[in-house]
């Protein structure tokens, strides 16, 4: 794995490589979701057309067009852990971190099944861990690079855009369940969550947010 600090992201455009950006870690509703995105410089020429850049920078109405778009024109892979699974996995990994490791080396992998790749860029997703994925069983270890602000390569960005697409469905389920909207972020929700937790109960809470956020308390 190579540190960042030492590489410009500019340098692997246009290069055969899979790029990885996650949605949700920072949402009380909801779980969380990985995507990989493989490009290269044919297929990157192609998505550029359709106006991928970092999905924060995108209404969500531009999102759910682009990312219709990417799912048919490139080799992909999603991961989405709903709040019930992602609460298990906390419960026993105790990190966040580790839950986005693992979850980030399956679509990984996933994506070489369709297509080998030696390089994997991942938006940096914590200060104080690297990286660690499992790759048991690959007959050729991708090369990982990390990158603060990934999505400055379109292969990330393309990434973001299929998470949060997916995140933005799981949340539209989750509210139907919930019997209500549930809002997207961490902060102005206390209230919503009051009172669904007043109109279903406590436990309702396991099925639609992460527990272990300090708003449950």
């Amino acid at each position: 794995m190579e540190d960042d600090k030492k590489l410009d992201i500019t340098m692997f455009s246009g290069l055969p490589r899979i790029g990885c950006d996650e949605s949700g870690k920072g949402d009380y509703f909801g779980g969380i979701v990985m995507a990989g995105v493989y490009l290269n410089e044919e297929l990157e020429k192609q998505i550029e057309k359709f106006g991928v850049k970092d999905s924060k920078k995108i209404s969500d109405k531009k999102i759910y067009e682009i990312a219709l778009k990417l799912r048919r024109a490139v080799p992909h892979s999603i991961v989405a852990i709903y709040p019930e699974k992602y609460n298990e996995l906390y419960s026993k990994m105790k990190n966040i971190n580790s839950i986005l490791s693992w979850g980030h080396s399956t679509v990984i992998k996933n994506i070489l099944k369709k297509q080998a790749c030696e390089i994997v860029i991942i938006d940096k997703f914590s200060v104080m861990d690297r990286f660690t994925g499992n790759f048991d069983n690959l007959e050729v270890i991708p090369e990982i690079f990390e990158f603060e602000n990934g999505e400055k390569d379109t292969a990330v960005a393309a990434a973001s855009i299929l998470a949060r697409h997916s995140f933005l469905e799981m949340i539209k389920r989750l509210s139907e369940e919930a019997g209500t909207e549930l809002p997207l972020g961490s902060s102005h929700i206390i209230e919503k969550a009051r009172e669904i937790v007043k109109e279903k109960g406590f436990d309702i809470l396991s099925k639609i947010a992460k527990l272990h956020f300090k708003t449950t308390k």
